[in-house]
């Protein structure tokens, strides 16, 4: 399985971001032809997606079905957060048709690869996490699930007094959840 080792991202304000990709620990580096990205993320078919812009506004989704060698753009969409503000693209570990990209107030989902998106009424995410059957986002204090592949999406818990970072699940039945947050760390019930 094709695994994404490092992506080293450039973000100044004189320079425009810079991504690179790199399949084998850093020996060699591939230029990714995007500034401004909102992230990167390779399918379980091994076809890479990133997405950038050159006007902040306008947004190309790149994809390579080559390792990175070549890229070409599938679709284009505005107003996606960049990686550096908490931007990603995801893609479904069971689904590769099934691609995920934040926008700066939703959440976008492809069907068909990436050709289309459209947009599902979620939240702008801060992380999105897959387990099982259903589909986990985090945004500041409240946590979401979703077991339809992200079309409908429920709040699961909302707190008053901190934000998620991060969740880790358990891979046994239980499916405990351990929830990261800025306060410590909590386990579900």
């Amino acid at each position: 399985k094709l695994k994404c080792d490092v992506i080293l991202i450039s973000d100044t304000s004189i320079i425009a971001d810079e991504t690179n990709l790199t399949l084998n620990g850093g020996v060699s580096a591939n230029s990714v032809p995007v500034s401004n990205s909102a992230g990167i993320d390779i399918s379980i078919n091994e076809s890479i997606y990133t997405a950038g812009t050159a006007d902040f506004f306008t947004y190309s989704i790149y994809k390579s079905t080559n390792r990175g060698n070549s890229w070409f753009i599938c679709n284009e969409l505005t107003d996606l957060k960049k990686i550096s503000k908490g931007g990603f693209i995801k893609c479904s570990p069971t689904d590769s048709g099934k691609v995920y990209i934040t926008g700066k107030n939703n959440l976008y989902m492809s069907t068909n690869s990436g050709n289309n998106f459209f947009n599902t009424n979620a939240p702008s995410f801060d992380k999105i996490y897959f387990k099982q059957n259903k589909m986990y986002g985090i945004i500041s204090n409240r946590l979401y699930t979703s077991s339809d592949n992200g079309l409908t999406w429920i709040k699961m818990y909302s707190s008053l007094v901190f934000d998620f970072t991060c969740l880790e699940f358990t891979s046994d039945e239980t499916q405990t959840i351990f929830a990261g947050t800025n306060l410590g760390v909590f386990k579900s019930l």
